[in-house]
C-alpha cells in the first residue's frame, strides 16, 4: 500500500513543478472559453491555458526603478521569446496575468511588441517582490 501515495505524491510533484509561474493573456470582455480572474475589485477574463510558463523562462530578476518603483524582470529562453514575441504583436491592449503557484501576482497591460525576450511586470513595492520570489523559489 505505501507505494500508492509515493507514486502519486511523485506524479504531484512533477505536474506542479513545470506550472510554478505562469503567464496568461486576458482582456476586459468576456468572452467563451474565458476564465473571469478578479483582479483587485474588477474583472479581466483570461486563457484558461498559460501563455507562458515557467520553462520558457530563462532568469527572473527583482529591479527597483526611480521614485523605488518596483518590477520583476522576466528574461525567456529562446522558446520563450518567439512566443512572447508573438503574444505581445497579437495582442496589445490586452494583458498578461502572472501567476506564481495558482495566486494571481501581477498584471501587466501588453502595450508593444517585446522583442528581446526581457518582459517587465510591475509589483506593488519590494515586500510584494520578494513575496513573489519567494514564491517562486518555493515551487522549484
Amino acid at each position: 500500500m505505501p507505494a500508492a501515495p509515493t507514486a502519486s505524491a511523485a506524479t504531484a510533484s512533477r505536474t506542479q513543478s513545470p506550472t510554478v509561474i505562469t503567464l496568461h493573456l486576458a482582456q476586459e470582455k468576456a468572452e467563451a472559453p474565458l476564465v473571469a480572474v478578479d483582479v483587485g475589485g474588477t474583472s479581466l477574463y483570461a486563457l484558461p491555458q498559460p501563455v507562458l510558463t515557467q520553462a520558457d523562462l530563462l532568469r527572473v530578476t527583482p529591479v527597483t526603478a526611480q521614485g523605488q518603483r518596483t518590477f520583476i524582470l522576466l528574461e525567456m529562453n529562446q522558446r520563450g521569446l518567439s512566443k512572447l514575441r508573438s503574444v505581445t504583436a497579437q495582442a496589445q491592449g490586452h494583458y498578461l496575468l502572472l501567476s506564481v503557484q495558482g495566486q494571481l501576482a501581477s498584471v501587466a497591460r501588453i502595450s508593444e511588441t517585446i522583442s528581446d525576450g526581457r518582459l517587465m511586470i510591475g509589483t506593488q513595492n519590494a515586500q510584494h517582490t520578494q513575496a513573489i520570489l519567494k514564491l517562486m523559489q518555493g515551487g522549484q
